[in-house]
Parts: C-alpha cells; structure tokens; sequence
C-alpha cells in the first residue's frame, strides 16, 4: 500500500485492508469490551471509509451505545436499516425520519464514495449502493458521482453482478456527460466492457472484425453522432427493468429537421414551436422513418453550413425538400 494512502485512511480501516473483515470484526470486539472510549473514537473518525462502518454494524449493535456515535454514523446506519428492512426509500419525502434533504445529501456522498472501491462485497452492500446512486442522482442531480458509478457498473458487469439500478440511476442524470463515460469503454482492452458499452448506446457488436481499428472507428462514428445530434437528442426512460436491451438515448427527429434545441429530459422544445413550425413537424411525422432520418439529417447540415439557404429551403413544400434531400444522398448541393 502507497505510504501516502495509508496515513489518509482510519485505524480500522488500515486493519481491514492488511488484515481482512473477519480480523477487524474481532479486533472492534475486543476494542469495545476492553476500551470502549477508544472504540468510540475509532469508530467516529472522520476518515472512516463507509465499508469499515457497515461490516461493523453488528459488533457496534453490541456496544449498544449509538448515542455515542457520530450522527454521519447514525444517519449512515438508519439508512442501512430502512434499506435491509425493503423500505422503498426512493419514493417518498418523509422516510429517513427527521432528517433533511440537505443533511442526507453529504452523507449518501460519503457512503457512495468511500463505499464504491468494495462495491460487489455483499448483495446488501451493493444494494446500499445502488439505492446512494439513485438518491444522489435522481434526487440531488450530483453529477460529480457520475464517473463513480459508470465505473461500478462496469467492474459489476465484469464480475457478472446487477447492474440493473446503478444503469437506471446514471440514466436518470439525463446529461451527454454519461454518453461519453460509457463511450469510452468501446475501446476498452476487455471486451464486456466493450459489449456493455455497446448495449447501453445500442450499437451494433463489431466484434466479428477482430481489429482495434473497429472499435476506434465505432467511438469516432458515435462521437460524431453525439455531436451532430446534440441539443437534439433525449432520455427514454427506458430501462433493464423494462426491456433486455433498453433504447436509453434517442434523437427528436423532427426537432432535427426544424434544427430546434429540445430538453433531453422531456424532449420539449427549449423555444415552443411556433404555429408554422408545428404544421411542418405534422408534415414531416407522416414520412417513413427512414425518410425521416434522411430529411432530418439533409436539414441539419444545410443549416450549419448555409443557414441563408436553408431558411429559404424550409418553405419549400416537404416533397421537393425530400428530393432534395434524397439526390444530395449526404452531401449539400
């Protein structure tokens, strides 16, 4: 262990990592029945990883003195409770007893932090940090955590363990910030990092190929896909809990064509349509999907390149803009 490491980590903590849960258990024991003013101290140090506070929870029950512990530990351990209890904790306002929002959001932070470097200890514990994710996310909209829990998810996925939650509480974030986490896996050197890259972005597997220039090529299409496509893409909702192979992410087609920034929470438009505008968006849903894509990408590049042009060209009746569109093939003429 990197000397600098270990002076930033508690005692018991420093007892866990060189010597192993079970030792540590033993040694608390101990500490608490012959020296339980110094088992109170270690217990309350505020360097304390989150993981040395749950393994311990049974040994601090037999201390039975939770006055005497600090109120991070206190709130830390209720929250624990309600969770190994089924408490649906996610779905209401007023389930963490008198606690505050602003009070629990510092601690959930701390569990999820100094907790996420043992995620897959116990289903329990991953439990418990599934349920961290999803409050500081859905909840507090903490996107510091967000590297924390892409990086979760795929040492889970890894180790063939749920990852259902952890993906929906990334999700829930609704910001490109996770795309681009997930992205970068799909040049990842282990290939179900790759794989779930590619199923969270619903890419096709190019696995077949067998080159390193296939996965760089896929990362540099879907990295212009993003870039093309940003302001007009959106959160589904959807979920693993709903579907084996959830669309996460998709693009307003339409607000595309109208080269129109929309939420990528609700997919409403950030300035409403106006009357015109909603009477083309009438037009353009008629269109196959795949004349859709086609015409919506056509608009969005003639617009970044000749916005003169193109709001000429939007007033032309929808027939002639999908010749347009389909004799260019890509291209602007």
């Amino acid at each position: 262990m990197n000397a600098n490491m270990n002076t930033q980590l508690s005692e018991l903590d420093k007892i866990r990592i060189s010597q192993g849960k079970e030792k540590l258990k033993a040694y608390f024991k101990n500490l608490g029945e012959n020296q339980h003013d110094k088992a109170v101290k270690y217990i309350n140090d505020k360097k304390l990883n989150f993981t040395t506070l749950f393994l311990l929870m049974p040994e601090i029950g037999l201390l039975n003195r939770y006055e005497e512990l600090s109120a991070k530990n206190i709130i830390a351990l209720k929250i624990c409770v309600k969770i190994a209890g089924g408490s649906k904790i996610v779905l209401g306002e007023d389930l963490f007893f008198e606690e505050t929002k602003e009070t629990l959001y510092p601690i959930l932070k701390w569990m999820l932090i100094t907790g996420s470097k043992d995620d897959g200890l116990s289903n329990q514990f991953d439990e418990i940090m599934d349920v961290a994710a999803i409050l500081l996310t859905r909840t507090y909209n903490d996107k510091t955590v967000l590297p924390v829990i892409e990086q979760m998810i795929f040492n889970r996925y890894q180790n063939g363990l749920y990852i259902h939650d952890l993906v929906w509480a990334l999700f829930q974030i609704h910001d490109k910030a996770v795309l681009k986490l997930v992205a970068k896996h799909l040049l990842s050197s282990q290939p179900k990092h790759v794989e779930l890259a590619r199923t969270l972005l619903s890419l096709p597997d190019i696995k077949g190929s067998g080159k390193s220039t296939g996965k760089s090529g896929q990362y540099s299409s879907y990295m212009s896909w993003l870039k093309e496509n940003d302001g007009h893409f959106y959160f589904t909702g959807e979920s693993f809990q709903m579907t084996s192979y959830p669309k996460l992410c998709d693009v307003e087609l339409a607000a595309k064509y109208l080269c129109k920034e929309i939420s990528p929470h609700d997919r409403e438009p950030i300035v409403p349509f106006t009357e015109k505008e909603n009477y083309l968006i009438e037009q353009f849903n008629s269109l196959a999907q795949e004349d859709k894509h086609m015409l919506s990408a056509f608009s969005h590049k003639m617009q970044n390149k000749n916005s003169q042009k193109w709001n000429k060209w939007i007033k032309r009746p929808l027939s002639e803009q999908l010749e347009n569109a389909k004799s260019a093939r890509g291209g602007i003429r």
